[in-house]
């Protein structure tokens, strides 16, 4: 059930008589809007793997909520019930706070960047974002459950990160699904030298790694 994060915070705060502190903030990171959220909880334990995008550790990151950058966070994604996950300690307890997608502009995670589009009717979309200076790659994680089939203790398991890429030119969105659909974005004068970039950097798009997507976008960029 969720309940007001400022009333909890007040509640741990006065018993353990000592102030609540975010892992790696000073006192001004206890601004509400950054704990205004709900309490984040993990789920099943039926459940055989984890609902996170890499592992159940959290990272050093920072998100930007209103305007406002937090530094030095633990944070982790849920790219099953698509929350961002904040960690915070104090002497003797650790929590976790999901902060509400609608009011973050974009996090980090091991320096790996998020962004978060705000369309209409409440949706609020979360893309890994690839950039350049023109043009950037958006990528949509998820991860379903799926009946377990690898041992008799847990009846569900979590199926591996599955993503969708969209290539983004002047704030319009395309879909690509492979090299053909990245190459025809660009203009013809391009597109055999971006073929061997890639055929030459063995860079396969569909399996492609944040590094390598990195390197093709600024190579592309500068033709």
């Amino acid at each position: 059930m969720n309940f007001s994060i400022l009333n909890y915070l007040i509640f741990l705060s006065l018993f353990f008589q000592s102030p609540l502190q975010a892992s790696g903030q000073n006192e001004s990171n206890l601004d509400p809007v950054l704990y205004n959220g709900s309490i984040y909880n993990y789920g099943s334990a039926n459940i055989l793997g984890h609902q996170f995008l890499n592992s159940r550790d959290f990272s050093p990151g920072s998100v930007i909520i209103d305007g406002i950058h937090y530094k030095n966070l633990l944070l982790n994604y849920d790219i099953f019930n698509q929350k961002i996950v904040f960690q915070f300690k104090d002497d003797k307890s650790t929590g976790f706070i999901s902060i509400p997608k609608e009011v973050i502009g974009s996090f980090m995670i091991d320096n790996r960047k998020f962004t978060i589009l705000h369309n209409s009717n409440w949706d609020h979309t979360i893309y890994e974002k690839i950039d350049s200076e023109d043009f950037s790659i958006l990528i949509k994680w998820i991860k379903k459950i799926k009946v377990s089939v690898k041992d008799e203790i847990h009846d569900f398991e979590y199926t591996p990160a599955n993503r969708t890429m969209y290539f983004l030119d002047s704030g319009e969105m395309k879909k690509i699904s492979g090299k053909k659909d990245f190459i025809k974005s660009f203009d013809e004068n391009k597109k055999s030298d971006i073929k061997k970039f890639m055929r030459k950097n063995r860079i396969r798009l569909r399996s492609a790694n944040s590094e390598e997507l990195t390197r093709l976008l600024k190579y592309s960029n500068a033709l």
